[in-house]
């Protein structure tokens, strides 16, 4: 015995666009709004993430690539490399 699947029930996606009704696809956002998306809270907030993201990044190949530079020069290279 086969499953049989009712495929014309709408999908969820379906439901929201007879929701919403008819979407104008030509309005462009840089045209209608004037404001400065570069100062708001959340850019600078993500900005700000971003960079200190990026510094510990690098700290954090920095310091053990240093610290091992100087071990090698206290105690020499390894017989075994």
């Amino acid at each position: 015995m086969a499953l049989e699947i009712d495929n014309t029930a709408p999908t969820t996606n379906e439901m929201a666009k007879e929701k919403r009704g008819p979407v104008d696809s030509t309005i462009d956002v840089v045209d209608i709004t004037q404001a400065n998306p570069y100062f708001e809270p959340n850019f600078i907030g993500t900005y700000f993430a971003v960079c200190l993201g990026a510094l510990s990044s690098y700290g954090g190949f920095v310091m053990p690539a240093t610290s091992l530079e100087l071990i090698n020069q206290d105690i020499g290279m390894s017989p075994l490399l």
